[in-house]
């Protein structure tokens, strides 16, 4: 029970994204749940464990997310990353995708195969606790992992 307190209390709105539908989508950080939300939405977390979570699934990459919390957010630097930072983005944050409207994230499409080393198991394992009414798995979403994309 205190896990699922903890959890609760640590949910917050954080705002509005403009993505490039021209729509507002909302932006949270560790989210009670998201099944009030799009089938396949991306999602980053950092070192201590946060879920940042945009509801939104094709309008935003990860990187402008990243952005975006970092200029309106307290919880992130406020970095502005291109994609020749995309080593240093992956060794600082876990980039997450939802399969469909399951409660399930893997590994955002961004990652390669080659990628892995920059994914750090302690990290996956904070995510984990902080969140705990999500499952993560560390394969790449898309490939093998879901093939239905509800």
């Amino acid at each position: 029970m205190k896990i699922l307190l903890s959890t609760l209390m640590n949910e917050a709105f954080l705002g509005y994204y403009n993505a490039d539908t021209k729509e507002d989508v909302e932006v949270f950080i560790n989210p009670r749940s998201i099944k009030r939300m799009k089938p396949n939405i991306r999602a980053i977390s950092d070192e201590k464990g946060d879920l940042f979570v945009i509801d939104d699934a094709f309008g935003v990459i990860h990187m402008h997310l990243l952005n975006w919390l970092g200029k309106n957010t307290p919880y992130l630097p406020n970095k502005r990353y291109t994609y020749d930072d995309y080593s240093d983005m992956l060794s600082k944050y876990i980039f997450w995708e939802r399969d469909g409207k399951s409660d399930t994230f893997a590994l955002g499409e961004s990652y390669a195969d080659d990628d892995a080393e920059f994914i750090q198991k302690d990290w996956v394992d904070k995510v984990k606790r902080k969140n705990p009414q999500y499952k993560f798995t560390t394969k790449i979403w898309g490939e093998e992992v879901f093939k239905d994309e509800t």
